[in-house]
């Protein structure tokens, strides 16, 4: 049998590697559902209340902050009152469009966001993700079918349905594109749009 020498200091730079992204994933997803109402808010609106210039940035996507950091500074020009987007982990029945218990909470304090006065003038996108089980026409229509029970359950909790448009985009946005399958990728994505 054929072995490789693999050195001990390998081996530890894998496993740190390997809970690292463990760990993202997980603080990740805690994060985004544990927001209350009126940080929901203020990351719907798109300006987190801070002045032009700051650099304070806290963000439910991986990465956001990295392709921020990349972006050309503007800070002596105005910035564009543009919405914000919410990426939320809700559970669903496995290969279903059926909201599961666990996921009223995170969707009760949505709709409490979206009814709010601070967002009175603006419309809201749902958009539905899946991960890549399965082939991208059966994820295609799940991720709608998805982002409409999310639009029904926020127009049952009051929302205006003129306010919510929804749509899915199955698995061609993946947050893990490293690990296709893996829970991260199935979300539902809301984006506030001034209007």
């Amino acid at each position: 049998m054929f072995a490789l020498p693999i050195s001990r200091g390998l081996v530890l730079m894998l496993l740190s590697s390997l809970i690292g992204l463990v760990t993202a994933e997980t603080a990740w997803s805690q994060n985004a559902n544990t927001f209350s109402v009126d940080e929901m808010v203020q990351q719907l609106k798109g300006d987190g209340g801070s002045a032009v210039g700051d650099t304070h940035t806290r963000s439910l996507r991986p990465g956001a902050a990295a392709k921020a950091a990349t972006l050309p500074e503007t800070a002596n020009e105005p910035k564009a009152r543009e919405g914000g987007l919410l990426s939320l982990q809700v559970q669903f029945d496995f290969g279903s469009a059926q909201l599961s218990q666990s996921s009223y909470t995170v969707l009760q304090k949505l709709a409490k966001a979206l009814a709010s006065g601070e967002l009175k003038n603006y419309s809201f996108s749902v958009v539905g993700h899946t991960d890549a089980v399965g082939s991208a026409e059966y994820n295609l229509a799940l991720s709608r079918q998805r982002a409409s029970s999310v639009k029904a359950y926020l127009v049952a909790q009051g929302v205006q349905a003129s306010r919510i448009t929804s749509d899915g985009k199955g698995f061609s946005q993946l947050l893990d594109s490293n690990s296709p399958k893996s829970p991260i990728n199935r979300r539902v994505e809301v984006t506030a749009n001034p209007s």
